[in-house]
């Protein structure tokens, strides 16, 4: 069993305990076994076969199967030898527009082809480096706009797919690549990531992987994860060489997102069996992972029994343990809140997100936000025990005396979904009469109160 599943299985074992009437100033939290749908984590699908033309109803369908990602590539075969139209730049505004509405957020793509088979694919056009770096220097004010709604960033372009493989104007040359690679870099605004397909390069670029703790902003996508010994070419076919890089991408994908999709090779060397994905999930930190491709997998993994188990564990599954505050507080003094957080998931949040207490006046509804200094994407399914996390609220002079009701939140951090309880982070714990989740503000009650005096 891995460490989160005994976490898991941990946290379960305590609930009933956590159930009981709260202690002073202090509570325990019971886990919940639910599928929390949470922003930036969990299985993805196909928004359109071109996301500058997706339709409000396409991604309707995709949030009202329980998703929050969906899989956005933008299609630019019309533009290998010209620039990209205003009318283009416009439509994938409008694409992003329509995302934010659905509650989604997208993993998002460029390619100049999408060949329909494994057979056309070397047949595939992308185009020259100078008509490449051309178009990222034009997306990069649509990248800026919308940043908000992108999960992440891969680094398509190269390719058939936008694979980084099979280019028809050399863009897979060492040179070509890393000048593709600092264009994107560029152009992705702060607190975004890239995807790189091959680990190959970006082991060349850092041998060395980041430290534990840290993070970075180049990762990995595995568009054939577990489908045969090399996952058809990610790794290299030399096994000294493909255990490095196995061993390379496990530690990166502590510090980045990690995703991609299974692919069925026929070969019977794809490892699809429960015991294989409950390896591989945590050894990999996978986020995310196309719900549809390969449809064998999906099918195993129903039929064994784990499927409900893989997609509660990908991305990151936050667990409050237990919450202290003091039972009052004076005006213009300071009121210490600590917290304890877990995590069972496979990964860690990777995009930046606040974490707030938000203190309520019961009589007059006025709040008070204090944002901890801590940054809980520190929170990592290898930690061995919770993470603690303090708010030192400030009660103002004049912060009406009375009793305060407290919780705690994970807006997003864009202001433009600050307030949009669909882009909070829940907590994975159950509620009670007086504590839980609040769906309307996007907010986990603790069920602790603060009474201010003068």
């Amino acid at each position: 069993m891995t460490l989160a599943s005994l976490r898991f299985a941990a946290a379960l074992a305590l609930s009933a305990l956590a159930c009981g009437p709260a202690l002073a100033g202090a509570r325990d939290y019971p886990a919940s076994t639910a599928d929390i749908r949470n922003p930036e984590r969990g299985f993805w699908r196909f928004a359109a076969k071109d996301f500058a033309a997706v339709t409000k109803g396409e991604l309707a369908d995709i949030r009202s199967d329980g998703m929050t990602l969906a899989y956005g590539v933008v299609r630019l075969d019309d533009f290998r030898s010209k620039q990209l139209t205003d009318k283009l730049l416009k439509s994938l505004d409008a694409a992003f527009a329509k995302t934010r509405k659905a509650g989604l957020k997208v993993i998002l793509r460029f390619a100049y082809n999408y060949p329909a088979n494994e057979h056309e694919y070397k047949n595939a056009k992308d185009a020259p480096l100078d008509v490449v770096l051309k178009h990222i220097a034009q997306l990069k004010p649509v990248l800026a706009e919308n940043a908000d709604v992108v999960a992440v960033l891969q680094a398509g372009f190269i390719g058939a797919w936008g694979e980084g493989h099979t280019s028809s104007n050399k863009l897979t040359k060492p040179a070509n690549k890393a000048k593709i690679r600092d264009a994107l870099l560029k152009a992705l605004p702060d607190g975004r990531m890239l995807q790189w397909r091959y680990p190959a390069d970006v082991i060349d670029w850092s041998p060395e992987p980041p430290a534990p703790g840290t993070l970075a902003r180049i990762g990995v996508h595995n568009d054939c994860f577990m489908s045969s010994n090399t996952d058809v070419g990610t790794y290299a076919s030399n096994r000294k060489t493909r255990e490095r890089q196995r061993a390379y991408v496990s530690q990166l994908s502590r510090a980045t997102f990690f995703g991609g999709e299974t692919c069925a090779v026929g070969s019977g060397s794809e490892r699809m069996s429960c015991a294989d994905i409950r390896s591989e999930g945590p050894q990999f930190h996978l986020s995310a992972l196309n719900r549809d491709y390969n449809a064998k997998f999906m099918k195993t993994w129903k039929q064994e029994g784990c499927f409900d188990e893989v997609s509660r564990a990908m991305g990151y599954r936050l667990v409050l343990k237990r919450a202290e505050a003091p039972d009052t507080a004076v005006t213009s003094g300071t009121a210490r809140v600590t917290v304890r957080i877990e995590n069972a998931g496979w990964a860690r949040l990777t995009n930046p997100r606040p974490f707030q207490l938000v203190a309520t006046h019961r009589a007059s509804g006025k709040s008070f936000v204090t944002t901890t200094a801590a940054d809980i994407r520190d929170v990592e399914p290898e930690d061995a025990a919770p993470r603690a996390f303090a708010f030192d609220w400030a009660v103002p002079a004049d912060a009406p005396t009375g009793p305060y009701d407290l919780a705690l939140a994970l807006p997003d951090a864009a202001p433009s979904l600050g307030d949009n309880p669909r882009y909070a982070v829940r907590f994975a714990n159950g509620s009670g009469a007086d504590f839980g989740w609040d769906a309307d503000t996007g907010r986990y009650r603790l069920g602790l109160v603060v009474t201010v005096k003068d």
